[in-house]
Parts: C-alpha cells; sequence; structure tokens
C-alpha cells in the first residue's frame, strides 16, 4: 500500500478533487489535512511574534517567564 502527498494550489477544486478520488474502486482511503498552514499564514504569525516581542524588549508589553509559559501548554 503507498500513501500519496498532494499540496491543491486552489481550494476551490479541492471538491471536484475529492469526488474524484472517492469514485475510484482501488483508493481505500481519503483524508483531507486541513491544518496544514499555507506560507502566508506562517509568515503573518512570525511577523506578529516578532513585533509582540520588540513591544516586550521596549518596555510596552509585559512577557510571561518561562515557567508559566510551560504550565500553559
Amino acid at each position: 500500500m503507498a500513501h500519496i502527498t498532494l499540496e491543491i494550489k486552489d481550494n476551490s477544486q479541492i471538491p471536484f478533487f475529492m469526488e474524484l478520488v472517492k469514485n475510484l474502486k482501488f483508493v481505500k482511503k481519503v483524508e483531507v489535512d486541513e491544518k496544514t498552514m499555507s506560507k502566508q499564514e506562517v509568515l503573518d504569525g512570525l511577523k506578529e511574534a516578532v513585533a509582540e516581542l520588540n513591544e516586550i524588549l521596549a518596555g510596552k508589553k509585559k512577557g510571561k517567564d518561562a515557567f508559566h509559559f510551560l504550565n500553559e501548554l
């Protein structure tokens, strides 16, 4: 058995592709991983984190110590 990972550029085409694959008799299982973040989402998150860190370093915002941070996880 083989596993194949696909990246589909246009999210509007995912329903079409899923329907197509579900109708193939040799396909046992079809899953969609919607947790995967786009490159832009990762970059936006990093920009936000850097901005927050700069505010903490400038004294405009209070940071959390590592002990409290780890306890939240």
